[in-house]
């Protein structure tokens, strides 16, 4: 059987929340689909309390974040939220808790949850 969960990130352009389908595929998460989703709305359906931990992989069929279209992400290290990313600026401003710094590269990861939004 499939394991498959939602987690919520915010678009870095427009600061609005979406969803993100990861699966596991062999041991791995995979990004596979993202769709628009408000705060109060992923409460009510529980996205905000998922946490998946590992090696993240996106996916093929990733469409990116449904707002923008950035196909990649960034983890917040102080917020710890998900963030859409382009890929091209190597500095990086949190748009949930302001955040600044320099970006690391990683492909495993202790925890991202999406919540507390």
């Amino acid at each position: 059987m499939k394991e498959v969960t939602i987690i919520m990130a915010t678009c870095q352009k427009s600061k609005r929340t979406f969803g993100i389908r990861a699966e596991k595929i062999n041991g791995e998460w995979h990004f596979t689909w993202a769709f628009p989703i408000d705060a109060k709305a992923a409460g009510r359906e529980g996205y905000d309390a998922t946490t998946v931990k590992g090696i993240i992989v996106i996916d093929a069929e990733y469409p990116g974040c449904p707002h923008c279209g950035d196909g990649g992400f960034v983890h917040c290290g102080q917020c710890r939220k998900i963030v859409c990313y382009d890929g091209m600026n190597p500095r990086f401003k949190c748009p949930v808790c302001g955040n600044e710094g320099e970006l690391t590269t990683a492909k495993e990861f202790d925890s991202i949850k999406g919540g507390e939004y």
